[in-house]
């Protein structure tokens, strides 16, 4: 790879990191929301689920390896 590839790549992989976290900080607002209105509305406990971190960390990199591949 050439170092123009190699910085459209990098471009590439940021501009989607910096969409994912407006996404994850627009998820993890209605997910409290979500919760709170569930939480007045039903007696049953929440399911057991992934960590958050750990869930985005992975997917992060799983994109990388797309964005990597795609090209």
């Amino acid at each position: 790879m050439s170092a123009a590839d190699d910085e459209g790549l990098f471009r590439r992989v940021h501009a989607e990191m910096l969409d994912s976290f407006d996404e994850e900080l627009e998820m993890e607002i209605d997910d409290d929301r979500l919760a709170d209105l569930l939480g007045e509305m039903s007696d049953h406990p929440a399911p057991d689920t992934l960590d958050r971190k750990i869930y985005f960390r992975e997917l992060f990199r799983l994109q990388g390896e797309l964005v990597k591949l795609q090209d």
